[in-house]
């Protein structure tokens, strides 16, 4: 299988077999937000050609396509119809790459595809029903309950960035007021580091921003440690809307930066703690666990796998 993983500035082609072990792995740095659909196709199928040849596995071993992409996507029609990464644009690039490849192409966002990985391969595979939170460019996260995803009625999934946790009224690029996204989505930290810790700090840290903070507030800046607090809080508060409603039996913190993972963990949970229903929060388990590029792939692997294996009467998309 491939697993084809788009960011803001990168672009990721992984080569999977069967058990999730990754075969070849190639990577575009480009930024595609900023190109027409079609160049964006083009640009996707020129990587996955050359992770092909790269490997030296027969184009016909190949049983389809998993891609992440992060925002709002329908798995079902293989759209994304708001990404950090391609705006508000509605973008058919399931269809469009599958015409391409003549591969069955199958869209999800990036805390789904983790979700399978863990249930399928990692920290979940015990779990009845269990949570994936993703922080990357914005907060997401992926439920599952009665052995698959839950998508709701609109099949989209849950909007976690967009809980509401706070009443400071900080505007969410959705255009509503205290929205998560509103206080630990990567822009709205870009935003408030700046102001906290100066243009210079900022720059200082390139993309690693997050790990930066969790590297200074160890260091015993004060600032930092403020604004790991404020992050922690607020996510610790979202977590708790999830464990009253839901009350999974492990919420999984997937972060690709562990050094912050570990810097908020105790804050997050005391938050969480907080805000819950006192058995609800008993029964909850919450962990944080690195976010790799080989996890992901893992789970775009489970995606074409659950097809593969499941039963022929089996009613999921």
């Amino acid at each position: 299988m491939l697993g084809i993983k788009i960011s803001e500035a990168m672009t990721t082609v992984m080569l999977v077999d069967f058990r999730g072990e990754v075969v070849e792995e190639v990577q575009l740095p480009a930024r595609l937000a900023r190109q027409p659909v079609e160049v964006i196709v083009d640009l996707i199928e020129d990587i996955v050609s050359d992770c092909i040849t790269k490997s030296g596995v027969a184009r016909t071993r190949i049983r389809g396509i998993g891609i992440g992409v992060p925002g709002i996507v329908d798995p079902r029609s293989g759209k994304s119809y708001a990404s950090s990464v391609f705006g508000e644009r509605e973008i058919p690039i399931g269809t469009l790459l599958a015409e391409r490849t003549g591969l069955p192409v199958k869209l999800e966002k990036p805390a789904n595809l983790v979700a399978l990985a863990e249930h399928w391969f990692g920290a979940a595979r015990h779990e009845k029903s269990f949570a994936v939170v993703v922080l990357d460019q914005t907060a997401s996260i992926a439920l599952w309950l009665d052995e698959d995803l839950h998508r709701g009625a609109s099949a989209l999934g849950p909007a976690f960035g967009h809980i509401k946790v706070g009443h400071e009224g900080r505007r969410c690029e959705c255009g509503q007021d205290d929205c998560l996204n509103a206080y630990v989505g990567l822009s709205a930290v870009r935003k408030r580091l700046e102001e906290a810790m100066g243009a210079n700090w900022l720059e200082a840290q390139g993309s690693d921003l997050r790990e930066g903070l969790a590297q200074a507030a160890e260091q015993g800046d004060n600032r930092a440690r403020a604004q790991l607090e404020q992050q922690a809080e607020s996510l610790g508060k979202a977590l708790a809307h999830v464990i009253n409603l839901v009350n999974p039996g492990k919420i999984i913190l997937a972060l690709d930066a562990p050094r912050y993972g570990e810097a908020i963990l105790p804050t997050l949970t005391s938050s969480a703690a907080a805000n819950s229903f006192r058995a609800h929060f008993a029964a909850t388990r919450i962990i944080a666990h690195t976010l790799d590029d080989q996890l992901w792939a893992r789970g775009a692997a489970a995606l074409m796998l659950r097809d593969i294996y499941s039963a022929p009467w089996t009613t999921s998309y």
